[in-house]
């Protein structure tokens, strides 16, 4: 009985193995900021957004690249990031955040 379940503990799903070998970190949305307004990244990570306040807020690229829906009060919406990028809640446009990428080989 413990050969089958060893088997299958050696198995996984692309989605499965995605999750153990992609990072993820959150901002979360709170008292009309994002927190931390500056998040860095060693690399691509899927970053979660976590609208913590009572208002509806929503994430949008300030380049129009990728932008969540908007996300009522104890919602979350995550993007796999890639590259820096600099956003905003369009709703609150005085609420900006930026996600700064740090490539192993970038060189700044």
């Amino acid at each position: 009985m413990a050969v089958p379940l060893l088997l299958d503990a050696c198995h996984s799903t692309p989605q499965q193995a995605l999750s153990r070998e992609t990072p993820t970190d959150t901002v979360w949305i709170r008292g009309l900021k994002f927190v931390p307004d500056t998040l860095y990244l060693s690399g691509e990570s899927r970053v979660v957004f976590i609208n913590q306040d009572m208002v509806v807020h929503n994430v949008k690229s300030l380049d129009s690249s990728w932008g969540s829906p908007n996300l009522p009060s104890d919602s979350s919406w995550s993007f796999l990031m890639q590259q820096s990028a600099a956003y905003q809640c369009t709703l609150h446009p005085t609420m900006r955040g930026w996600i700064i990428v740090q490539h192993a080989d970038s060189k700044h």
